[in-house]
């Protein structure tokens, strides 16, 4: 596995803000824009085609992640969301977490 390049597309990056301004992460505006200005050079921006389908996912604010790494082809999405992870045996893209990503990352090494 070579580098780790994160995905991103519109729907995904308006997500990302959504949760960002969560109470329970203890953000202030300031702080979740630095985060934002500080991840966002590292990704990737991709066109998600509005066509795809994927399959049904409980949480609909997770289906744009759903899409995201179908359109692009991913080699994982790697996620905690319970609700995503349980999609995994009916996803062609891997559904992994984040220390199955750890685990894959130390095993290439």
């Amino acid at each position: 596995m070579g580098g780790i390049i994160p995905l991103i597309s519109c729907d995904t990056i308006a997500e990302l803000k959504r949760v960002l301004s969560y109470a329970q992460f203890g953000l202030t505006a300031e702080q979740q824009g630095l985060l934002l200005d500080t991840y966002l050079p590292w990704t990737e921006t991709i066109a998600v085609p509005e066509s795809l389908t994927v399959p049904d996912c409980r949480d609909p604010n997770d289906i744009p992640f759903l899409k995201l790494a179908l359109a692009d082809g991913a080699d994982a999405l790697v996620t905690s969301d319970t609700d995503l992870l349980s999609l995994s045996s009916e996803f062609s893209v891997p559904i992994i977490t984040p220390r199955e990503l750890n685990e894959q990352l130390a095993s290439n090494a």
